[in-house]
């Protein structure tokens, strides 16, 4: 069935792409234990015996596992994670009385999934019993208390008094408000605003805006490709053309190695490739020949067999241990091969376009203030964009190493979802000025 150009801009969902609906589904099922009896009984599915931890017992085990995860745990994973520590499965009110347990955990829901995290009164705790102890104010982190004004914002439609806060404040971490806590959340711009009514201050929440499609430009001039004709008259795609900054381009990604590095193939491309790739592997899968060192050019196109696959290859040179350098031309991805991996590229599979780019999410940097991301970051990022179609935006155009600044926005609901703001909530990036 054919499917939609993607729209962008509230209320545009397309019902496709399906991200975030399903932002993490790489939750394992509990192990299952297949066994037939000797009396020749047909195979049975036992399940695993439930566990009979004590809830003091859990609560202590859960809170040691959401320690130090800033970006909390998808909720449908804990099961898995229970039965790892406690090699039994979970109760079947397992979440239920996690939920009921809201002074030490809050469950929320982001896009698709819920995310359990420590509550900010366990987070100020000073050490004994955590519903015991009294929490040092001063330790509370900036984001926990964003996290509670964010609610608190929420909850009410026409803000929040700034003389109420920290009593409000009070109300919730039971302890005095912070002496700059006012100055603290003036200086919060890109989360809050306030506004001064009839001589009092009211705070209320800033709206993120999506970014919405130029109606000055049309998808069919963002997808322009660039060729050049060889002088065998083969045409050949050397690369993407990307389109000026502010344009939109409907993508697949096809792999994601982290929130400034992944794979973008033109979505209108994507269902061509594919077909071309099976076609390609059954023509050459009964060759045997190899190509000649003197025939391979610098930046020709050849085929080459990348772990038992046949790929569009760009010849690149050769490395200090004389393996061959190439690029696979159209999933953004430089490999080392050996020179009998490499065959002509029949006319045939010339012709269709190049349609990948690699790619980096517009104005984020790690949460945690260093230069590489976080395993949870990586594995986020993955879980959201991986195998997925979205609108992309481009920021900017390819730097010097032909890395594209672009923003993803999921349009598969009615309420446009962007990537780099979901994983803020979770606490994976951070904007960068």
């Amino acid at each position: 069935m054919d499917q939609p150009d993607v729209g962008l801009g509230q209320g545009c969902g397309r019902g496709r792409g399906y991200i975030l609906k399903q932002a993490i589904e790489d939750a394992t099922s509990t192990n299952r234990v297949k066994s037939e009896t000797n009396t020749g009984e047909m195979s049975k599915i036992q399940e695993p015996n439930q566990s009979t931890a004590s809830d003091e017992e859990i609560k202590k085990w859960l809170k040691e596992e959401l320690t130090g995860r800033n970006g909390g745990i998808w909720t449908r994973h804990l099961p898995e994670f229970f039965s790892k520590f406690f090699h039994a499965s979970a109760p079947d009110d397992f979440i239920r009385k996690i939920q009921s347990w809201s002074q030490m955990f809050q469950i929320d829901s982001i896009t698709g999934g819920e995310i359990i995290r420590l509550s900010p009164e366990v987070h100020v705790e000073q050490g004994g019993n955590t519903e015991e102890s009294t929490p040092n104010v001063e330790t509370v982190p900036d984001k926990y208390i964003q996290i509670w004004l964010k609610k608190e914002l929420s909850k009410s439609n026409s803000g929040i008094l700034m003389t109420d806060i920290p009593r409000l404040f009070k109300e919730n971490f039971n302890a005095p408000a912070p002496e700059d806590l006012i100055t603290k959340t003036r200086s919060w711009t890109n989360m809050v605003q306030i506004e001064s009514i009839h001589g009092r201050e009211i705070m209320t929440s800033t709206s993120r805006i999506s970014p919405t499609r130029h109606p000055k430009k049309p998808q069919d001039e963002d997808t322009l490709v660039m060729k050049e004709s060889t002088s065998d008259n083969k045409t050949v795609s050397k690369s993407v053309c990307i389109p000026e900054e502010g344009s939109f381009l409907d993508v697949h990604v096809k792999w994601s190695e982290s929130p400034t590095d992944f794979c973008c193939i033109l979505y209108k491309h994507h269902p061509e490739l594919k077909s071309m790739m099976e076609e390609l592997n059954a023509c050459l899968a009964a060759k045997s020949e190899t190509m000649l060192n003197a025939a391979l050019v610098p930046d020709d196109v050849y085929a080459g067999n990348y772990r038992g696959t046949w790929y569009r290859v760009i010849f690149k040179g050769y490395s200090e241990d004389n393996m061959v350098m190439t690029y696979l031309a159209d999933y953004c991805n430089a490999v080392k091969l050996n020179k009998d991996q490499l065959q002509e590229l029949p006319n045939k599979f010339h012709s269709l376009p190049f349609g990948s780019f690699k790619a980096r999410l517009h104005g984020v940097a790690p949460a945690d203030g260093s230069n590489q991301w976080s395993e949870q970051a990586r594995i986020d990022f993955s879980n959201i964009t991986t195998e997925r179609d979205f609108v992309c935006l481009i920021c900017d155009r390819a730097d010097d190493n032909a890395v594209v600044s672009v923003r993803l926005v999921d349009t598969s609901n009615d309420d446009d979802v962007v990537v780099d703001e979901v994983l803020e909530d979770l606490f994976d990036v951070v904007r960068t000025p």
